[in-house]
């Protein structure tokens, strides 16, 4: 019984470890590290971008990060990815609409079987 107790408490404490980590600043070579992959990503980066993310990790005190998304709504009105026409803003689109435009994808894991769309369009049956 105290062997159940000690594996779960051993568990408890590498999924703490695993999550929070050291909370450590981040090193120079680190941040230097981070810039590199972006280079390298395919994500495009202006040289003052990049600089803006090297003092931002520079920075780095080893808290915890926050990031809030404050959004700003547009007054009039919208179109959004995959709608033919404007709509306002503020109004939410038609989700049935939305679902027959999405594809989901379906194939077997050993690749016996062609991948195939599966749509929102209504079946005859």
């Amino acid at each position: 019984m105290i062997s159940i107790w000690i594996a779960a408490a051993a568990a408890y404490a590498a999924f703490y470890f695993w999550y929070n980590g050291r909370r450590r600043p981040l090193a120079p070579h680190e941040v230097e590290d981070y810039i590199a992959r972006l280079r390298a990503s395919a994500v495009e980066a202006s040289a003052e971008r990049l600089e803006t993310l090297r003092a931002f990790l520079a920075s780095d005190d080893g808290g915890e990060f926050y990031m809030v998304n404050l959004i700003r709504l547009h007054p009039g009105t919208v179109r959004g990815p995959g709608e033919e026409s404007a709509r306002p803003a503020d109004t939410k689109p038609d989700g049935v609409a939305m679902a027959q435009k999405s594809k989901l994808y379906f194939a077997s894991l050993d690749g016996t079987a062609a991948p195939r769309a599966v749509t929102g369009a209504r079946r005859p049956w």
